[in-house]
């Protein structure tokens, strides 16, 4: 029921929505495997709409969204895009993802791959949207004119959104990442991975760099231009991907069955410590105030600044997807499709939804958050 071999994660979704100095959010956004849609307001756990899922049987593994300042664009995995009315969720447009016009003069081999979008959030940039699907093409389409831009064409299957700095694409095709110039679709350049680290996980972007962790637990750091700034190999049986993966000021935290903290500057180990050896599984880090919260299947914990477990919340149901820090709360959803809150100490939670659509036979189990 659970594949995490190929999730993105979920960049943003792993970095805390609220610090200190900024304004309290309002509005909580949810996504789940079954791919319905919520909004919520956050300060009377109201419902304030609500997307329904649809095409069931093909869309059962998680896609994100993307907001602006006036919609929620989001993916589905038969290659639908919709955008809502982030106010009231109602449809604003709806295009179908195809495979382009002029494939056939590239001659590469997809007959036996289904036509899908995964793990799209999708990117929104200067009134265009730029993703990429099963069949090897990058695209970017017009918001306006829902015409299409350019496409690349490339022979391998896109199994992670890409990524943009200043007027690049960059884009990961598991045993090496392209840059794309964002205007016309254009090769611009290239790197290659080593072959026994492949990386199959979401790229993310902090800072003007780019964090890659490859399927063997590999974590790499690499300027635009693909110059290495360092790298750090964790344990291979950690069974680590970018969706447990969360970058702060100071450190990069990632793991699986062991989580892993390292300095962000130079890529030493400032810690480690066990999360789990049989009967666990590790869904999502978020930061607190004097280190970071883990949500694994059956419990939360609280790490501090040393890789001390300080706190510990036992959970009667089996959590479900990300752990989203917003407004000095974390916020999780359970098998029982119940949202909870809990605080930063882990000593008060609270029902703050009950009723969001989770079905057990999907074979990912996932959520995405994030808070306007």
């Amino acid at each position: 029921m659970v594949r995490f071999a190929f999730l993105l994660l979920l960049s943003l979704a792993l970095i805390s929505c609220a610090n200190k100095d900024e304004k309290p959010k309002n509005i909580l956004y949810l996504t789940t495997s079954a791919n319905d849609v919520y909004a919520f307001n956050i300060a009377n756990k109201k419902l304030l709409w609500h997307a329904d899922a649809f095409d069931k049987v093909e869309n059962d593994e998680l896609n994100f969204f993307t907001l602006d300042d006036k919609y929620l664009t989001k993916t589905y995995l038969d290659g639908v895009i919709i955008q809502y009315d982030k106010t009231n969720g109602n449809k604003v447009w709806e295009l179908k993802d195809t495979v382009a016009a002029d494939v056939d003069l590239y001659n590469y081999d997809f007959n036996e791959v289904a036509f899908r979008l995964f793990y799209q959030y999708p990117l929104v940039v200067k009134g265009n949207i730029i993703f990429g699907n099963s069949h090897g093409e990058i695209k970017s389409i017009n918001l306006k004119t829902k015409k299409v831009n350019w496409v690349y064409h490339n022979p391998n299957t896109i199994y992670c959104s890409p990524v943009v700095i200043n007027n690049l694409v960059y884009v990961n095709l598991n045993g090496s990442m392209i840059a794309l110039d964002i205007r016309n679709g254009k090769k611009v350049s290239a790197v290659n991975y080593d072959d026994n680290e492949p990386v199959t996980n979401e790229v993310l972007v902090d800072g003007g760099n780019i964090f890659t962790l490859s399927q063997y637990n590999l974590l790499s750091v690499m300027s635009p231009q693909y110059n290495l700034l360092w790298e750090y190999k964790a344990d291979t049986t950690s069974q680590s991907i970018t969706h447990n993966m969360l970058i702060t000021d100071d450190a990069v935290y990632f793991g699986g069955s062991t989580l892993f903290a390292v300095n962000k500057k130079d890529g030493k180990l400032l810690w480690k410590t066990e999360m789990y050896k049989e009967n666990g599984r590790l869904l999502s880090i978020a930061q607190c105030d004097d280190g970071v919260i883990v949500s694994k299947s059956n419990e939360l914990l609280k790490i501090d600044d040393d890789g001390k477990i300080i706190a510990r919340k036992k959970l009667a149901v089996e959590a479900y997807g990300l752990l989203y820090k917003c407004n000095d709360r974390y916020y999780y959803v359970c098998q029982n499709g119940v949202m909870y809150s809990i605080d930063k100490d882990l000593h008060q939670d609270e029902v703050f939804y009950k009723g969001v659509n989770i079905d057990p036979e999907h074979r990912v189990d996932n959520t995405y958050m994030y808070a306007d």
